[in-house]
């Protein structure tokens, strides 16, 4: 089978063709190869989805089987938990075999799980062990979905295109996180819960033929050595290698302090706010439009990524969340909250989009599905901290002063971490330690 140059990700370039293929995928630019176009179509439809399941399941919990605020920072834990428990190791798996198929595989189990949840909530026996039990599922499958997601990307473009297939992903996301609440906030005032459940269901279908449909080269296995050697290896390459490190530091601080929001948004919306299901949707909605004119502007960013934006962007998101927690205890407008959201997700989207980026495009070829399961371990891990952590502060001071520590957390450490740059900056890209 004959590959096209421009979808051939190996596709060796001159040095004086690189600036123009570079300004060439700029931004959308990356979506004249086939396959990330196929990619960014079914994760797109996909994505929707998961966000219209994510708003409705907060819902569910919180308005339907009258959990706890504590309770409802469970579901995070059980959602993300296994993420901490496998995401290493699935590592080892995503370097040995064909992300392509373990990817069709995550795709269907992720369907049949959310026709699960759809069918107990729409014939009434749906407890909130339910909800426990299928998010526990959804984070096992996303322990190996995530990291092979991840790294499949670099499969699907020239090297020189990366970071502005990573930046457009994580556009995608964010445009799902925009479609989905606002879609779901209408489903949920017409057609209910479970109506949102079946219809993320049926979103996937949207990637399993999108890459049925794709073309690329035969897998060619690469990791040698037992499993335990290769997650070690990949293990002392990220701990060695300073490039690769601090940015997954820095993600596992946001992580932990300064991403609960699936814990503090549905409390904001119904207790200090009163705001029905429209509002909630909006609120979900505003946080996705930030994200999303964030994630663009990463990608129409010209140059390499850059270390200082990511930090600046995570004191940015620390202080906001701060201002947001002030603006819910006095409280004012809930446009005013809403504006301040549209402005943590525009901040939690560069600092996430350039972390990843750093991480990618300084990991080794032979290690790049190792590296991105520690960093989506770290990433996905942490998140069941925060719903902890979240949970436990807003059940016994407040939502309030749950956002306060987080908050105050992330701007503090941020800071710390970007004055440590300013005295002693790192170029990205350096050369990485070697491997062996």
């Amino acid at each position: 089978m004959t590959t096209l140059a421009s979808d051939d990700p190996n596709h060796a370039t001159t040095n004086d063709d690189q600036d123009r293929l570079e300004e060439q995928a700029r931004g959308f630019g990356v979506l004249r190869f086939r396959n990330y176009r196929l990619f960014f179509s079914g994760q797109l439809v996909s994505t929707t989805g998961m966000w219209m399941q994510s708003l409705a399941q907060s819902w569910l919990v919180v308005e339907i089987l009258d959990a706890s605020p504590f309770q409802l920072g469970l579901v995070p834990i059980f959602q993300f938990g296994p993420s901490l428990l496998f995401g290493i190791p699935a590592g080892t798996i995503i370097d040995r075999f064909s992300k392509k198929h373990m990817l069709l595989v995550t795709q269907i189990v992720y369907m049949t799980l959310a026709f699960m949840l759809a069918f107990l909530t729409a014939t009434g026996r749906i407890e909130l062990w339910h909800v426990y039990a299928t998010g526990f599922a959804f984070g096992l499958t996303g322990a190996l979905d995530m990291p092979a997601r991840q790294a499949f990307v670099s499969e699907l473009v020239p090297k020189y295109a990366l970071k502005n297939a990573i930046a457009i992903n994580a556009a995608t996301f964010n445009m799902g996180r925009i479609l989905g609440p606002a879609i779901a906030g209408v489903v949920l005032a017409w057609f209910g819960v479970a109506m949102c459940f079946y219809i993320n269901a049926f979103s996937y279908v949207a990637p399993i033929v999108a890459l049925l449909l794709m073309k690329l080269s035969p897998h060619v296995k690469r990791a040698a050595g037992s499993g335990w050697e290769q997650m070690k290896e990949g293990m002392w390459y990220v701990r060695n290698t300073s490039a690769v490190r601090w940015p997954i530091v820095l993600v596992m601080i946001v992580g932990s302090f300064g991403m609960a929001y699936n814990v503090w948004l549905p409390l904001l919306a119904t207790e200090s706010f009163d705001a029905d299901e429209g509002m909630f949707g909006i609120m979900f909605s505003a946080m996705g439009f930030g994200s999303l004119i964030g994630a663009l502007s990463v990608a129409y960013m010209r140059g390499g990524p850059s270390r200082g934006r990511m930090l600046a962007a995570a004191i940015g998101l620390g202080l906001v969340t701060l201002s947001i927690g002030i603006i819910a205890i006095v409280p004012l407008n809930i446009w005013l909250a809403v504006a301040a959201l549209t402005f943590s997700g525009f901040c939690a989207a560069n600092t996430m989009s350039l972390a990843n980026t750093i991480v990618q495009t300084t990991a080794s070829d032979v290690l790049r599905g190792r590296v991105m399961a520690v960093y989506s371990t770290v990433f996905m891990g942490t998140m069941p901290m925060a719903g902890l952590i979240a949970g436990a502060i807003s059940d016994r001071w407040g939502i309030e002063a749950s956002m306060y520590v987080g908050g105050g957390i992330v701007a503090l450490v941020a800071s710390m971490m970007f004055l440590r740059h300013r005295a002693n900056p790192e170029p990205v890209g350096s050369t990485p330690v070697p491997v062996g």
